[in-house]
């Protein structure tokens, strides 16, 4: 049987991973997430290099995997390497609120009259653009940048290139540019941007691996009380087959229980009569259904960096996605242990602590257990698949590829299906 992973480079139709970078506002609230196929799994014909094919197959692959389910929550920000891209039928016909289109400022100068028309077509139907600064001006770039929303800089470039004050010029003569600063990969970078623009105008969005970077590991400083007392009451529910004692530590914490109460009684439960005690709210939720909210709320829960919503989005999105891709395999028995083990892999990043210790602070299955501080384990295939629609690499897809059978586009449909339903979970939370 051959493997429905193996890769082609010989064929147009070879299967390619969607792969995803978050993109955060000022207020650091995921507002979409920039996508692109991973290059180990391009055939040569599809390679930037040759621009339009490139477009073409990231546009076909997004249509394939459902992307018009996600435009309506966030933005779907898409890098475009050729301008006869802005032509094809399927951006032109049926993508349209939501799609961010990124085009280096280069590839619109060899064609400026071409772009300008087309752009003024598409933005009619909804769609924006982001055209990335190349460090230098030249005479009809404002006529350019000002059919863009962002003026894009790329910190993988030079600092002469990416921090220019030549940016300043030219947001002086486009006063609705506003900065797009892409590729941070420091937490710490990050807050730097955040509170002191090198632009003149401050910076509106921000790409980036810094969501989920690890910073230095605090191990002095003790876990906050209100987070240890979670932890606690996750144990409990592990550990205590009582109700009425699990009901006596809810009523314990206060916050927690008033939080509980109003989850409880929110239209997302579908409760026809209102839950005024622990008892009741208890019932109405279920133990699962409890332990994942009270995950949930670990994340959000006491002080922090201000991250702590797009991790949560991060933690969302790969719990649902093992879920989806896992249980399909494994049976439905597997389905919540899949999601806590995406939920927690980023617990390391939100305490600042090394996983094994956070881990070892709660009750968990050893199937869990394994695949994150193991890296092997019945979960850890699917935990791989995760990874690599993230930052994949051909090490990663290769162990994918000689572990599992499993359709590509399968894992791509999952994959927005879960970026759909982590939106949807925020929303209702707001």
């Amino acid at each position: 049987m051959p493997n429905e992973f193996s890769i082609s480079h010989d064929s147009a139709e070879a299967p390619v991973l969607l792969n995803r970078e978050v993109v955060l506002n000022r207020s650091m609230k995921t507002v979409g997430y920039e996508f692109s196929l991973l290059d180990a799994m391009l055939g040569d014909n599809l390679r930037p290099g040759n621009g339009k094919g490139a477009d073409a197959a990231l546009i076909e692959h997004l249509q394939k995997a459902g992307i018009e389910r996600m435009l309506g929550l966030c933005s779907a920000y898409l890098p475009m390497h050729s301008l006869d891209s802005l032509g094809l039928a399927m951006l032109q016909q049926q993508l349209a609120t939501g799609l961010v289109v990124e085009l280096n400022i280069g590839t619109c100068r060899a064609m400026p009259a071409a772009f300008i028309e087309q752009a003024e077509s598409l933005k009619d139907r909804g769609i924006r653009f982001a055209l990335q600064f190349d460090g230098h001006i030249e005479p009809g770039d404002v006529d350019l940048y000002a059919r863009a929303d962002w003026i894009v800089l790329d910190l993988s470039q030079p600092a002469e290139i990416s921090l220019s004050p030549k940016v300043n010029q030219i947001l002086q003569v486009c006063p609705s540019l506003q900065p797009f600063v892409k590729n941070v990969v420091l937490q710490e970078e990050f807050t730097e941007l955040l509170n002191s623009s090198p632009f003149s105008r401050p910076i509106q969005l921000f790409h980036g691996p810094f969501v989920v970077s690890k910073t230095a590991a605090l191990e002095d400083r003790p876990l906050q009380g209100d987070r240890m007392r979670i932890m606690e009451l996750l144990n409990k529910l592990k550990q205590e087959s009582d109700n009425s004692k699990l009901a006596d530590a809810l009523r314990r914490d206060p916050v927690v229980l008033f939080k509980l109460l109003r989850y409880a009684n929110s239209p997302v439960t579908g409760l026809r009569t209102k839950a005024e005690t622990a008892e009741q709210a208890l019932m109405v939720i279920g133990r699962d259904k409890l332990y994942n909210w009270l995950t949930l709320l670990l994340y959000v829960t006491g002080e922090g960096s201000g991250l702590e919503y797009a991790l949560l989005n991060d933690s969302l999105v790969r719990g649902r996605m093992l879920e989806l891709i896992g249980s399909e395999r494994l049976g439905k028995q597997h389905a919540n242990n899949l999601f806590l083990t995406g939920m927690f892999s980023l617990l390391d990043v939100l305490f600042h602590k090394p996983l094994p210790k956070i881990l070892s602070l709660l009750t968990l299955p050893d199937e869990i257990k394994q695949a994150l501080l193991e890296s092997q384990g019945l979960y850890y295939p699917y935990l791989q698949v995760v990874y690599a629609c993230e930052s994949g690499t051909p090490k990663e897809l290769e162990n994918i590829a000689t572990s599992m059978q499993m359709a590509v586009n399968d894992i791509n449909c999952r994959h927005v299906e879960s970026l759909v339903w982590a939106q949807q979970v925020e929303q209702e939370a707001e």
